[in-house]
């Protein structure tokens, strides 16, 4: 009998070492993937944040690039307007020519096109 309860009291520490043994894996092994999570997390945090601030380095460019454009855009309106006035009083003071097309110079290309058609 002193063998069978021998037997037994082994069996009873091994189990109790499994089951310890068990707990400090599952702790090692929430540990490891908390620990993954966290460097995932930060990965993703970095490259949202580097989105974002490639994205807003774009938009000031692309901004940059419409105020070129509409300082253009006024500047070559300004000077379509001056010529027209320009034209308006030398066609007062001079004979009109029948040839010439009295329309606004909105299009840089048209006006191009009827100031050397003038010339």
């Amino acid at each position: 009998m002193k063998n069978l309860d021998g037997a037994a009291e082994n069996v009873s520490s091994e189990m109790l070492k499994l089951d310890e043994s068990g707990e400090r894996c599952v702790e090692a092994a929430v540990k490891a993937f908390n620990d993954m999570s966290a460097a995932v997390d930060r990965r993703r945090d970095d490259l949202i944040a580097t989105v974002r601030r490639v994205r807003d380095e774009k938009k000031r460019v692309l901004r940059e690039q419409l105020d070129i454009i509409e300082t253009e855009r006024r500047r070559v309106n300004a000077d379509t307007d001056s010529l027209q006035a320009s034209s308006s009083s030398r066609h007062t003071h001079t004979h009109t020519h029948s040839s010439l097309p009295d329309i606004p110079f909105r299009n840089p290309e048209r006006f191009t096109e009827l100031l050397v058609m003038t010339f």
